[in-house]
């Protein structure tokens, strides 16, 4: 005995199933036999609204703290090998900069040690220099005349007429213009004295040199360093001394004024 099974009109296995609305996919076509996921992801490409049929139709699993554990690891161990690349790097980097620290300090050290060397060697080519030129003395002042470059005995001669004139006795070794020649500007004359002891003849003199002509004045024959040495100490003397006449003077007025006031 055959059993016919009668079907509602709007389930889609009834022969007249027409779709509820516009546009709602005819699900009949993936119930049947040749129906394929190719076929049907064709389908939905023509109609959208199919898509969500099946999503419908299927939901999707919901995620388990296992199956989330399985997504992160991987990436975790990732990141862990990452990790532990970047440690070494700057282990080594460490290393590097420790280096060259070592070496910064060392030539540190080394600019230090041959600073003082050289400090060394200047004061010892200042006191060769000093002890070169410790029997000249240089005068300033002395008009130059046109024959001491044929005669040198000329300028000897107006040299030995200053010493007498300033009452000392002193032989010349020798004597000469430094510098170069300016028209605008009288070069110094170094004379070089055979005895020490008629050098300081001459310096304990020297201010009656200044009576013979104009702008003339006598100095020693000192290195450039010790000059400048000696021009600062001189320089800071007077400042310590106008300081303190400046503070003898503050005080002098600060223990009158009462006296002022009566």
């Amino acid at each position: 005995m055959t059993t016919t099974v009668q079907y509602s009109p709007t389930d889609h296995r009834h022969p007249m199933y027409k779709p509820a609305f516009r546009g709602q996919p005819d699900i009949r076509q993936f119930a049947s036999p040749g129906f394929t996921e190719a076929s049907k992801r064709g389908r939905i490409e023509t109609d959208p609204d199919l898509d969500e049929v099946e999503s419908e139709a299927h939901p999707a699993t919901p995620l388990t703290l296992e199956g989330l554990a399985a997504l992160i690891m991987p990436s975790l161990a990732k990141l862990n090998t990452t990790t532990s690349d970047l440690c070494v790097v700057t282990k080594t980097f460490s290393k590097q900069l420790t280096t060259m620290d070592n070496k910064v300090t060392q030539l540190e050290k080394t600019v230090t040690l041959q600073a003082k060397t050289i400090a060394q060697l200047e004061s010892q080519r200042d006191l060769l220099l000093d002890e070169i030129r410790k029997q000249n003395i240089l005068i300033h002042g002395i008009p130059e005349n046109a024959d001491e470059g044929h005669d040198r005995n000329t300028l000897y001669s107006t040299i030995s007429s200053l010493f007498k004139k300033m009452g000392v006795r002193a032989d010349i070794d020798d004597a000469y213009r430094i510098g170069k020649h300016s028209a605008d500007k009288t070069r110094p004359v170094k004379v070089r004295i055979p005895f020490l002891s008629q050098k300081s003849d001459v310096l304990m003199e020297k201010k009656k040199i200044e009576t013979l002509g104009r702008n003339m004045y006598i100095t020693e024959d000192l290195a450039p360093s010790t000059r400048q040495k000696r021009k600062d100490y001189y320089e800071q003397k007077i400042k310590s001394q106008s300081q303190v006449f400046t503070t003898a003077a503050s005080q002098s007025s600060q223990f009158q004024a009462p006296g002022r006031n009566k």
